[in-house]
């Protein structure tokens, strides 16, 4: 099976639900496993980059939400449209997370290979909070972030 922007995200739901997994509630370990999985398939895009984002949702300020984003963007050319970059990821948030971490933008590009930036990504606060917190989840979702 190999992944492009169109079926990216069909692809990564699949791979979900054939652990038994569906959203809004995915367990962030088991959800961590099937995206390395996802990230593992060939793509047939110009442009393949795994990412893993936190941030501080803060709309309302006396209850931030911490936002995880474990994404892949990908970029190629398709018919009728022209060029498509989509990042589909899974995302987890954390109502009333109680944890200091800071925000964090990391990308596989930044990276000798895909095996070091999964290491690193597992060294990082908010994925040791994340990896102990399923009773904080507030919501989890397999779907596309960004799309240009």
């Amino acid at each position: 099976m190999r992944v492009n922007t169109l079926t990216a995200l069909p692809v990564l739901k699949y791979l979900l639900a054939e652990e038994g997994i569906e959203p809004p509630i995915i367990p962030f370990r088991r959800g961590w496993e099937v995206f390395q999985r996802f990230l593992k398939l060939p793509a047939e895009s110009q442009e393949d980059v795994a990412g893993f984002q936190v941030t501080w949702l803060r709309e309302n300020p006396e209850e931030p939400v911490l936002e995880l984003l474990l994404c892949r963007q990908l970029r190629d050319a398709s018919p009728g449209i022209g060029l498509l970059r989509r990042i589909v990821a899974v995302q987890f948030l954390y109502g009333g997370a109680r944890v200091t971490v800071d925000d964090t933008d990391l990308w596989s590009a930044d990276f000798p290979s895909l095996d070091r930036f999964l290491d690193r990504v597992e060294k990082e606060p908010a994925f040791d909070y994340a990896s102990d917190a399923d009773d904080h989840l507030t919501g989890a979702d397999a779907l596309i972030v960004e799309e240009e």
